[in-house]
């Protein structure tokens, strides 16, 4: 996991791409988190 960080961090595009896409996922996983607990 760390691993697939640092190589996201090497690549700034990449890197920009990841945040967006989990910026976008955020809202559902958090939501699945409290309906789960």
């Amino acid at each position: 996991m760390w691993v697939l960080l640092g190589s996201l961090w090497d690549d700034p595009t990449l890197f920009a791409v990841s945040i967006s896409f989990l910026r976008f996922l955020s809202p559902g996983v958090i939501l699945t988190a409290w309906c789960v607990s």
